[in-house]
């Protein structure tokens, strides 16, 4: 098992990953910090969870980060040739990820041969809530392979065909030559439809805005003494820590590891211990990182994951702050169409009540499931099709039969969302004259 210091961090202001040298990602908490892990191999080998991606092959190893930022690269030279595996986790502007479909959140890795042919073996099995779960990776064709937790979604896509392992998980071995390239995406989704970008098409792309993203975030340093390169190497490594929505600064990205073999101080450190944070604070605010300063004084020392708003409101835009409001617009207009439909049922039935209306609603949400969400992905300009799998221009995930990519209670959720609106309707209409 890889020692601590073998382990480099990848982030992107909301979580970690740990990374060992043999391109074994062993610990990652999603989708923050504090939450329950989905690796953690780093804790136990056996039952943990771990993603490697390696040679078959025994190598030699080295490893960098791309200068000034947080992206990682692991050089692999075996006796056949050399591969490059790079890990990051997209970061951008707010105003990027505004512009754009942007997925929750992500975790990319490409590896690519650089000389030569090896073969590459691929292993990947989560173990979520720190190994307590085994999980059955539900294969969804050109959607990937998915992990639904309730009202969260976990998505693997790859260029790569994974199969199960016996061990667990699903596993993969295949042969690169020269320039041959293999591309992962990990994705998180709360809110449905979740995000699904082709991993290769969009790899440059993401690594291109992940780069300048860290590199301008870097070049903000106002140290210019001795040891500058190892200083602000520091400083990302404590920007990777601190929790981007609140400005929180977390102590460290792990839980559990004991101070000394068979020690009992294995405090979780995944939260803002404030003392620690203080002292990061004052060393950031003296590198000239003001902004992440006063974020910290600032931040106060579901059934589904189906948005309909935004759903509707991505079938007019891409840009996430305008779909949301156009899709409040739309889904309001939307409900008072409807209305005059099961007014129009009532005055049908000669009686307008609760009950009546609850059974419209029954009806209209038969007809949601059935038939009005099954067209959505011939509709919807950046919908994704289950037969043909994501694209550059659409990357929405499909609901599936009856909704059910949006989580397993979304039929229900739908179902009951509709008897209330009927019910609503049926027990406060009025007959004219």
């Amino acid at each position: 098992m890889p020692k601590i210091q073998d382990y480099a961090a990848i982030g992107d202001g909301r979580s970690v990953a740990l990374i060992s040298r043999n391109g074994s990602l062993d610990w990652l908490c999603w989708p923050r910090f504090d939450s329950p892990s989905l690796f953690a191999g780093l804790l136990d080998a056996r039952i943990g969870g771990t993603w490697s991606i390696s040679p078959t092959e025994t190598a030699q190893v080295e490893r960098r980060y791309l200068d000034d930022t947080n992206v990682l690269q692991t050089r692999f030279h075996t006796s056949t040739g050399s591969l490059v595996l790079t890990d990051f986790m997209p970061a951008a502007s707010e105003e990027e990820k505004r512009r754009i479909l942007w997925p929750e959140q992500e975790l990319m890795r490409r590896v690519e041969c650089e000389r030569g042919e090896i073969e590459v073996q691929v292993h990947f099995d989560p173990r979520p809530d720190y190994g307590r779960v085994r999980v059955a990776l539900r294969d969804a064709g050109k959607l990937g392979l998915r992990i639904d937790r309730g009202s969260h979604l976990i998505t693997l896509l790859s260029d790569i065909k994974l199969t199960p392992a016996a061990e667990g998980g699903a596993s993969a071995r295949f042969r690169l030559g020269t320039g041959a390239s293999a591309t992962f995406s990990l994705l998180y989704s709360s809110e449905g439809p979740a995000v699904l970008p082709p991993p290769s098409e969009l790899f440059s792309q993401k690594f291109a805005l992940t780069t300048e993203w860290w590199r301008r975030w870097a070049a903000r340093c106002r140290y210019s003494g001795p040891y500058r390169d190892q200083v602000v190497r520091s400083a990302l490594m404590l920007k990777l820590l601190s929790y981007a929505p609140s400005g929180a600064i977390v102590a460290a990205p792990t839980t559990s590891l004991p101070e000394r073999v068979g020690g009992d101080l294995n405090w979780d450190y995944r939260f803002c211990w404030l003392r620690d944070a203080a002292f990061t604070v004052r060393a950031l605010f003296g590198l000239g990182y003001r902004e992440e300063a006063e974020a910290f004084v600032s931040q106060g020392l579901g059934m589904t994951r189906m948005n309909a708003p935004y759903l509707l409101g991505t079938m007019l835009t891409p840009n996430r702050d305008r779909a949301k409001l156009l899709g409040v617009l739309a889904h309001f207009v939307n409900g008072w169409i409807f209305s005059f439909i099961y007014i129009a049922a009532f005055h049908a039935w000669g009686a307008a009540t609760w009950w009546l209306g609850a059974l419209a609603g029954l009806v209209h949400s038969s007809f949601v499931l059935t038939a009005g969400l099954p067209l959505l992905p011939a509709l919807h300009p950046r919908m994704a099709n289950e037969q043909y799998g994501p694209t550059v221009a659409r990357q929405l995930e499909p609901p599936g039969f009856l909704a059910l990519h949006y989580g397993a209670r979304t039929p229900i959720s739908i179902v009951i969302a509709h008897l209330v609106y009927g019910a609503i309707l049926g027990g406060f209409y009025v007959f004219p004259g």
